[in-house]
């Protein structure tokens, strides 16, 4: 990852310098076994799916709706969700599972406005 490029065997797999927000990538987790790259910006998740080929297709998960401030904790590539937790008020953060079965991912919240232990202020 080079700032907002996502490079790949020196190939240039990903710019989100073209998003009309503007993203930063900060994180990244391969699944060997189902041979997906899930990549975690500021403001959104990148999926990757990879065949004998190279790159079979791309998914953009926009989570703007939870503002500036999402970490990527969990991923289960095989069951189709993502956990994340967002910051909000000092040390505070709110968690979210993402499920992204459908063509429409499914925000479900949980254990809003604990600590970054997961205990509740």
């Amino acid at each position: 990852m080079l700032a907002n490029k996502l490079i790949f065997q020196a190939d240039l797999l990903f710019d989100c310098s073209d998003l009309s927000i503007k993203e930063r990538l900060n994180a990244l987790r391969y699944e060997s076994e189902q041979r997906v790259l899930l990549v975690s910006g500021v403001t959104s998740l990148f999926l990757f799916g990879f065949d004998d080929a190279g790159l079979s297709y791309s998914r953009h998960i926009a989570c703007n709706q939870l503002g500036r401030a999402i970490r990527l904790l969990g991923w289960n590539p095989k069951e189709e969700f993502i956990v994340i937790a967002q910051r909000t008020i000092g040390e505070q953060e709110s968690y979210h599972l993402i499920d992204y079965a459908a063509s429409d991912p499914t925000f479900v919240s949980f254990l809003k406005g604990a600590d970054n232990h997961g205990n509740f202020l």
